[in-house]
């Protein structure tokens, strides 16, 4: 049994490159759940773990809708984040199923708003994906009331592919913006291109590229041109094409106006 933070961890969400998303409950108030994250400090070094930490803290202040509610954080020897419980499954989780680009609208438009939100706070999120997409489930059935999770967690990513330890394109690096790839600090414009990325993979069941190597991905992100994205539905009110494309384009001077 793995205590942290005093809840006991008992259910195993999802893990990622760089950390593991628990269910769990307070050690003697069994009652009160919690959802914890905890840091793998075995794959980023210390200063990339407190830069995350920084982040988180500073994350926990925003005061959104829509932002997984930060109660704790842990340190550099045992890093990990407390979240309010909330019964969620990932975007990845929903991904199989193509969602109409109506449906994909009402999921980005808040998150657009929360990443907003950070940038005018001075924070980027740096991490946007489909598993730090969260959907609220209630009632054994998803809500469409998404929350987004993960600030910080771009500093472990970087440490992770800059050691030269990846030898695949694991998916944590599907959805990167290329000035983060050329070492820029991540801001609204390269969560706004996350985020096109991951409306993409909603609407058409594929993400923007696929590689065999982590630097052919990388490549793809910072050269190639997505293909585009056919109308789903025949009553969506707007083609993918005449909204996304300016998000998901390469030159960081032309970002999309959310």
């Amino acid at each position: 049994i793995r205590t942290v933070a005093h809840h006991v961890l008992h259910t195993q969400v999802m893990q990622d490159a760089v950390s593991e998303i628990w269910f769990a409950h307070h050690e003697e108030r069994t009652s009160q759940q919690g959802i914890v994250r905890v840091l793998d400090v075995d794959v980023a070094g210390g200063a990339a773990i407190e830069a995350c930490l920084r982040d988180v803290r500073a994350a926990a202040t925003l005061r959104h809708r829509n932002v997984v509610n930060v109660l704790g954080v842990g340190d550099r020897d045992a890093p990990y984040v407390l979240s309010r419980y909330v019964p969620f499954e990932p975007l990845t989780a929903q991904l199989g199923t193509r969602w109409t680009l109506d449906e994909t609208i009402d999921l980005a438009r808040p998150l657009a708003d929360v990443l907003d939100t950070g940038a005018a706070a001075g924070l980027a999120h740096g991490a946007v994906h489909p598993r730090t997409i969260w959907l609220d489930r209630r009632a054994g059935r998803i809500e469409r009331r998404p929350l987004l999770a993960g600030f910080g967690l771009h500093h472990l990513l970087a440490d992770v592919a800059g050691s030269g330890r990846l030898t695949e394109p694991l998916d944590d690096f599907l959805y990167v913006a290329p000035e983060l790839l050329r070492g820029a600090a991540p801001t609204n414009r390269s969560d706004q291109y996350a985020l096109a990325a991951a409306v993409h993979h909603a609407l058409t069941g594929r993400p923007l590229f696929e590689r065999q190597t982590l630097s052919a991905l990388f490549g793809a992100h910072l050269f190639a041109q997505p293909s585009g994205v056919e109308r789903v539905g025949a009553d969506a009110s707007a083609s993918p094409d005449e909204i996304m494309p300016r998000a998901r384009a390469k030159d960081t001077d032309q970002p999309y106006d959310q």
